[in-house]
């Protein structure tokens, strides 16, 4: 009795005995009433599981499972390309990349061993200086060159141009989306760079690069919710490093249908035909809109 004087007074008193049970359930309200219908659709994965069985945990978070196994991404191409690899992120100088760099330089045509860096997303000249040292660890035949593209003026320079022209593979270094696709969407440097691209150079991008491959990407100095990518994958949403709100929110624009999601130590490789592979250690998510 003490245990129950102690009890919160939740507005109705138990009944003292079991024959005042129907009078207390007559008092409970009446919920026949529907539940409101959402007029929206889920979006669906664009691959399909293993064989086996899943418990509802798993299959909740299958979106981020790596496409290893399972039926492989195919996606639709802007611009014609030999290998273009978007990279999640991760320190080369820790070793988080190597996989995926060793990938990279395998795939570079024999004849053309230089590696043209552009430092535009970052603004730093000293990336190329120790990406390069890395890369002769590697193989020993390959030189890094920076290519100096900073701002405007820079992505028409004749010199640089050339240098992304005459490269085995163009290697965009991250930084922030907005300073690389101020300088280079739509420039004269872009141009050479799908040129490269169509020629059997290798083009690699790591970080906020990897995102600017897409329609749309996040506007990393938060005036707009988000700014024109490249539009290599047309109507996609690519969000390097993946957060799973990010992608989800460029996926609410109109145009975008597709959004990938690349975490860091990992790479989405892209062939000439849509065809793709995962290499390094994380997942993929891929979501399809409808």
């Amino acid at each position: 009795s003490d245990l129950a004087s102690e009890l919160p007074n939740n507005g109705f008193e138990l009944p003292a005995s079991d024959s005042e049970l129907p009078d207390l359930l007559s008092e409970l309200p009446d919920f026949d009433s529907e539940l409101p219908e959402f007029d929206m659709e889920l979006p669906e994965f664009d691959f399909e599981l293993p064989p086996g069985d899943f418990s509802p945990s798993v299959t909740e978070s299958i979106s981020s499972i790596n496409l290893h196994g399972v039926q492989p991404l195919h996606l639709e191409l802007a611009v014609a390309v030999h290998c273009l690899v978007l990279i999640g992120g991760g320190e080369f100088s820790f070793g988080e990349t190597r996989e995926i760099d060793e990938f990279l330089l395998a795939q570079m045509p024999p004849d053309r061993r230089s590696v043209a860096f552009l430092p535009t997303a970052s603004g730093s000249p000293e990336y190329a200086q120790h990406l390069g040292k890395y890369f002769r660890e590697i193989d020993p035949t390959v030189e890094t060159v920076n290519v100096p593209i900073y701002r405007g003026r820079d992505n028409r320079r004749p010199k640089n141009l050339n240098a992304i022209l005459g490269a085995g593979m163009v290697y965009i270094g991250g930084g922030v989306t907005n300073n690389l696709l101020g300088t280079m969407r739509e420039s004269a440097a872009e141009i050479a760079l799908r040129d490269a691209a169509s020629n059997g150079a290798v083009i690699a991008a790591i970080g906020a690069a990897a995102s600017s491959f897409g329609t749309h990407v996040r506007d990393m100095r938060g005036v707009t919710p988000a700014i024109d990518g490249m539009g290599w994958l047309p109507n996609t949403a690519i969000d390097a490093g993946f957060d799973d709100t990010t992608l989800r929110r460029l996926m609410s624009l109109p145009d975008v249908r597709l959004g990938i999601g690349i975490p860091a130590k990992t790479a989405l490789a892209i062939r000439s035909d849509g065809s793709t592979q995962v290499i390094g250690e994380g997942q993929i998510a891929a979501y399809r809109k409808g």
